[in-house]
């Protein structure tokens, strides 16, 4: 797996949070326990900005290396977010207060986290670049 494709999955995850962050931001809140807080509404907005900026920036920087000098800081945001993500999502199901599907995106965000992690800290893109030329 190279880091484009990593890149072109985590731009869709983070998009398809976003989109659904933005546009059902009152339903989510209700869902997630901020019944009758506006508060929840708009920091779920918010978080879509985030989601929605962060998914742009790996889309846009698909067919960059990550994990050279430049690409390095765009994998460790990336590894950051996941990882976090992964921690998060995995302590709330396992307290057991978070529906099902807390587990499912769980499993996409350790997933991620792992892939990033490689990118920045295992793969050289120097390296496949020198295979892929001969």
């Amino acid at each position: 797996m190279n880091s484009k494709t990593i890149l072109t999955i985590s731009a869709i995850v983070l998009f398809a949070i976003g989109v659904v962050l933005n546009f059902m931001p009152q339903e989510l809140a209700n869902k997630i326990g901020f019944i009758g807080l506006p508060e929840g509404s708009l920091l779920l907005q918010i978080m879509a900005g985030f989601f929605l900026g962060f998914g742009i920036l790996n889309w846009m920087l698909k067919d960059s290396a990550v994990g050279g000098v430049y690409g390095k800081p765009l994998g460790l945001a990336n590894l950051l977010q996941f990882g976090i993500g992964a921690f998060a999502l995995g302590r709330a199901y396992g307290d057991g207060v978070s529906p099902q599907w807390t587990l499912w995106l769980f499993l996409v965000y350790l997933v991620l986290a792992l892939a990033f992690a490689w990118l920045v800290f295992l793969h050289d893109p120097n390296k496949v670049a020198a295979n892929t030329s001969t």
